[in-house]
């Protein structure tokens, strides 16, 4: 903000000078070679607060939040171009450079303190989210814990054949978090934002049919087909991809099925009946 302020400040005394050397030039005061020098030394002071107003915009833009207008992928297959606005990301600020943004605003506090009662602060998050208790802070948001499988352990189901998990198949995978609204509108008012561009979603030059009979071909030569292999040869996106090769599994006419499972999952060709 305070290059907002100076630049405010560049525009009122450059008009005010203005004004006063123009009243000048009209009265009758002077002779015309002082008046023609004086208005020279006016363009001149112009020039240069024009050029210093100029490197104070350009700094304001960079505390200016960009965003994107990306396209979404058509996953219902009706055919919607569909968007959303996401932020850019100008870059990552860590620990440290976050701890000394925190000290602007009280002095007193050091930054290696401000950094250790962030740690201790984590530790203790950690501490009882792991004991199964989920944390809310005033002004930031609502931590909660979620589990999953290990490794190498299949999802069990309700059914009496199927193999039970117990404790020592589960793990914490994750920490979800929930912002407090406070949070939002706090940042909301530090929010000022400017167009950066568009990001449009690449779009396969094949038809479905066609894609399907690149995936046969390929199945006929190599025997197995990853889902990155099926993105370059038809150009879909990652999700696009997985979901029509999904499609083509279920569909028994296909002549594609699957074997494995997550990491080693691929798919084959079988026999249409």
């Amino acid at each position: 903000m305070i290059f907002l302020f100076d630049s405010l400040s560049i525009i009122k005394s450059a008009l005010r000078f203005y004004k006063t050397t123009f009243r000048f030039y009209k009265s009758e005061l002077g002779s015309y070679k002082t008046k023609l020098q004086i208005w020279k030394l006016v363009s001149f002071f112009l020039s240069l607060r024009i050029e210093e107003l100029s490197f104070y915009l350009t700094q304001l833009t960079k505390y200016m939040a960009k965003y994107i207008k990306q396209e979404m992928s058509d996953l219902n297959g009706k055919g919607e171009e569909k968007v959303y606005y996401r932020m850019k990301i100008q870059r990552n600020i860590d620990t440290k450079e976050f701890a000394a943004e925190v000290n602007r605003y009280n002095t007193l506090i050091n930054k290696a303190l401000i950094e250790n009662v962030m740690a201790n602060s984590m530790e203790v998050l950690a501490r009882l989210l792991g004991e199964g208790y989920s944390v809310s802070l005033d002004g930031l948001g609502t931590f909660k814990a979620a589990l999953g499988l290990k490794e190498e352990k299949e999802m069990d189901s309700f059914e009496d054949n199927e193999p039970k998990r117990n404790a020592r198949s589960l793990q914490l995978t994750d920490v979800k978090f929930k912002a407090d609204k406070a949070l939002i509108c706090e940042a909301n008012k530090h929010c000022k934002l400017q167009r950066e561009g568009e990001s449009r979603l690449r779009h396969s030059p094949y038809t479905k049919e066609e894609r399907l009979k690149l995936a046969l071909n390929y199945l006929d030569k190599y025997g197995a087909m990853k889902v990155a292999n099926y993105m370059e040869m038809t150009g879909l996106s990652h999700t696009k991809a997985t979901l029509e090769l999904q499609e083509f599994r279920r569909d028994v006419t296909s002549g594609i099925t699957t074997i494995g499972k997550r990491s080693t999952l691929v798919y084959v060709k079988c026999t249409v009946e």
